[in-house]
């Protein structure tokens, strides 16, 4: 895939998403079943995700080819979370929480979702408005900053998201123990090598806003650790696993935005990792562009 092609056309095809509209009331919920806590729902052949009454989207890929009976059954969803990050007059930042009293929107409890916007205030009385939309099961998401005037530091707006760990919890402590052995133990060498092939076929491609291109198999550390998956900055993600039965979900920052990466484990990918994605600082303010994710 040519990367410089992929995102004009990506600008072409949402050029709307990102707009900001009025809110007035609490988030609601559905009020039982398997949507209890969710806002807003969506689900079709290849995607399934909700927004909870906390502004945190949960999604995963719909497996076996079809519809499942039980709204996110699966295990390894992906937790998505606004945030507003401030920045000390040191350079500092730091995550602030966001008051969950403070989220409203002006639409519906639904299960056929397409669009909101949902403003919500954090710790120290920063504002954001935070947009999403779906069209054909693409998700897309942005937001701004809205009251720079009013607060004592300045903030950022940004989306993480959460890729879980891609494997169960019992063969996650395997990997550190073997992973963990002395380089001499030729056993646990032996036994690591098996362990790998289990995830030959699980990898992450990493497309970068320079135009460079990798791969890396999910079940080797990674050379250079995280600093050489962002380089400049990560402008789309694939990851395709066998927790999601080979199913690629792919992760794109429309330009003048970008990605960056923080694994849970130090040059590890199995164990899981979360994207930030935050405009550039020249579009910071403009809540013109976004991020979208996508199963195929």
């Amino acid at each position: 895939m040519n990367h410089r092609l992929a995102l004009p056309i990506f600008r072409a095809a949402f050029p709307l998403f990102c707009g900001c509209i009025p809110v007035s009331a609490q988030l609601p919920t559905f009020s039982e079943g398997d949507r209890l806590g969710y806002f807003a729902t969506y689900k079709d052949r290849n995607i399934e995700f909700g927004i909870t009454t906390r502004s945190e989207v949960r999604l995963m890929p719909a497996l076996s080819g079809g519809l499942s009976s039980t709204f996110l059954g699966g295990t390894y969803t992906l937790q998505i979370t606004p945030q507003l990050i401030a920045i000390g007059n040191d350079g500092k930042t730091s995550v602030r929480r966001i008051a969950d009293t403070s989220l409203s929107s002006p639409d519906r409890v639904t299960d056929e979702f397409e669009k909101t916007t949902i403003t919500g205030e954090v710790t120290g009385g920063a504002k954001f408005d935070y947009t999403l939309r779906q069209n054909r099961g693409t998700l897309v998401m942005g937001g701004r900053y809205l009251n720079p005037q009013e607060t004592k530091f300045a903030h950022q707006f940004a989306i993480a998201i959460k890729i879980p760990a891609q494997l169960t919890s019992g063969k996650l402590d395997t990997l550190y123990k073997l992973i963990g052995a002395p380089a001499d133990d030729r056993v646990a060498g032996r036994e690591l090598r098996e362990f790998q092939r289990e995830f030959r076929s699980d990898r992450l491609t990493v497309r970068r806003i320079d135009g460079s291109e990798d791969r890396y198999p999910l079940s080797q550390p990674v050379e250079g650790g995280v600093a050489a998956i962002n380089g400049p900055g990560i402008a789309e993600l694939e990851l395709q696993s066998s927790i999601y039965q080979a199913r690629r979900i792919v992760i794109t920052a429309q330009e003048g935005s970008t990605l960056t990466m923080e694994t849970t484990r130090e040059n590890l990918l199995l164990p899981g990792f979360t994207l930030t994605w935050k405009p550039l600082p020249a579009k910071d303010s403009e809540a013109t562009t976004c991020v979208a994710i996508t199963v195929r």
